[in-house]
């Protein structure tokens, strides 16, 4: 990604998890901040992109390259998640005894 992004670090790191499924509740977690604050940036990022949901702001994720998708799964930032696995939960602790 260039320094020409629309969005900030912080945006960009919202859109990951949003990318991977993550709910607002986990980016919350995820992030040590309230629901309200992850609601606040996502219509931010909405607004700066010109999207209307988080599917059109995935999509938009993986064709600037903020988001990577490969054959083994997403990649966010450097970490990589097997399909269908969401990064949220990692960053979160609550994964518990299944990862």
């Amino acid at each position: 990604m260039t320094n020409e992004s629309p969005i900030s670090e912080r945006e960009r790191e919202i859109l990951r998890l949003v990318a991977t499924g993550a709910t607002n509740q986990q980016i919350a977690v995820a992030l040590n901040i309230s629901v309200n604050t992850v609601k606040v940036h996502l219509r931010n990022i909405f607004a700066k992109i010109g999207v209307e949901s988080r599917t059109e702001a995935t999509v938009y994720a993986i064709r600037t390259g903020i988001v990577t998708v490969g054959e083994t799964g997403t990649v966010i930032n450097d970490e990589t998640l097997a399909p269908g696995e969401d990064a949220g939960h990692h960053r979160a602790g609550i994964c518990a005894d299944r990862c």
